[in-house]
């Protein structure tokens, strides 16, 4: 009999705190929100061409989640992750400050502080690979390019032949091919800010 007390004791004090905490993400719930497409693609062409300023377009409430990342890192602003990957990929430290914000849960689940001057300064220094992002919606900047104001006249023939007329991949060559010319970088910063 004291066996199933103590069992009935157990399970109404866990449910008590599982309440709690359910009702703590509810009320602490933040102004956050989804990132868009044209956000996910400027994360991408930023990371992929190390353009930070690009980073500063991608609203400052759009968080993202990886749930396969290492606890610190699988919750985190897009804004900020754009910042810290291009400053590693290109190793800038000096692109390692307060505008890199690690993001606070109180989830047991989506870690976020990571993502914050010090560890990016830290990785910056000792990380070897560099990270590559792919397009959205189908890993082609065919169409954020197209945004941008390129055309499919703008695409040399020999990447359309080489990659036997297959949009996806020749947009992304000639992404590649264009990704760091002055040219390029005028039509990023031309490109709408989502900054609430």
């Amino acid at each position: 009999m004291r066996f199933l007390k103590f069992i009935l004791a157990f399970c109404f004090i866990g449910a008590l705190i599982l309440g709690a905490y359910i009702l703590l993400l509810v009320v602490t719930k933040d102004d956050t929100r989804e990132p868009n497409q044209d956000e996910w693609n400027y994360f991408a062409l930023a990371v992929n061409s190390n353009y930070e300023p690009l980073c500063h377009k991608i609203s400052p409430k759009a968080v993202t989640s990886a749930f396969f990342n290492p606890r610190k890192f699988r919750t985190a602003y897009l804004q900020s992750s754009c910042i810290f990957n291009v400053a590693v990929n290109s190793k800038d430290i000096s692109l390692c400050t307060d505008s890199i914000r690690p993001y606070k849960s109180i989830s047991l689940f989506a870690g976020g502080s990571g993502y914050n001057k010090n560890e990016c300064a830290s990785q910056v220094g000792t990380r070897l690979s560099t990270t590559a992002v792919s397009f959205a919606p189908n890993g082609s900047p065919e169409e954020i390019m197209k945004k941008m104001g390129y055309t499919e006249g703008d695409v040399p023939e020999s990447f359309k032949s080489y990659n036997d007329g297959h949009p996806g991949f020749y947009w992304l060559d000639f992404f590649f091919e264009v990704k760091t010319s002055p040219e390029f970088r005028e039509r990023m910063d031309k490109l709408p800010a989502y900054i609430e």
